[in-house]
Order: structure tokens, then C-alpha cells, then sequence
């Protein structure tokens, strides 16, 4: 029986240094799930930095405009 894999859009692919444990049981969970342990981390991490991101987006806007924290 055929597995769906995710379908990833064009990426931009750096090298990062992880924590050795952390990467050695994602890669089990991408295994698992057939994909690529960056697909897996990127799909894992980007809710996470995105909120971030837009906290210090909504920061630094707020700071311009005079408000502060």
C-alpha cells in the first residue's frame, strides 16, 4: 500500500548544531514518519518561531511608536 509523504515547498536548507540526543530521537520520529529530519524539524519549529517572531515584530513596532514594552 502507497504512503503519503509530505510535500515540501522549496526551502532554503542551512546547517544548524543541535543537541546530539534531541537529534538523534527526531531523526527517529522523521523515520517513523517518512520524511526528512529537516522536514520534520522545520514543520515542528516553525509555529514556535513564527509566534516569536511576530512578538517581536508587535515589540519593536510598539517601541516605535513611542509606547514602550
Amino acid at each position: 500500500m502507497p504512503v503519503a509523504v509530505a510535500q515540501s515547498v522549496a526551502r532554503n536548507d542551512i546547517a544548524v548544531k543541535l543537541d546530539q540526543e534531541v537529534t538523534r530521537m527526531a531523526k527517529h520520529v522523521a523515520i517513523d514518519r517518512k520524511i526528512t529530519l529537516a522536514e520534520y524539524l522545520s514543520e515542528r519549529l516553525r509555529p514556535l518561531v513564527e509566534q516569536d517572531f511576530r512578538k517581536m515584530a508587535d515589540k519593536f513596532r510598539r517601541k516605535e511608536e513611542g509606547g514602550g514594552k
